[in-house]
């Protein structure tokens, strides 16, 4: 069987008496802010307030694939120094 690529995922959680709504594809992540007081974030380390006034996109920084070799590789070594 081949391994098809996610391509999209979204979802809706409660937290602290929110909701929110999280839709990340392959490209970008739309935080939307449904019910609540304002919530701060850090996206790829960027601290963000999500509202109710309008979504909040950021692009999704590229990631290594854990499933190369090389990066397996790596990350063997790293844990063999901690």
């Amino acid at each position: 069987l081949a391994v098809r690529r996610l391509e999209r995922l979204a979802f809706r959680l409660r937290f602290c008496g929110r909701r929110l709504k999280v839709d990340l594809n392959t490209t970008h992540a739309v935080y939307t802010l449904q019910d609540g007081i304002p919530l701060h974030i850090e996206h790829h380390g960027e601290k963000i307030t999500i509202s109710s006034d309008e979504p909040v996109q950021r692009a999704i920084l590229p990631q290594p694939s854990a499933r190369h070799p090389s990066n397996l590789e790596a990350a063997r070594q790293d844990a063999e120094q901690t």
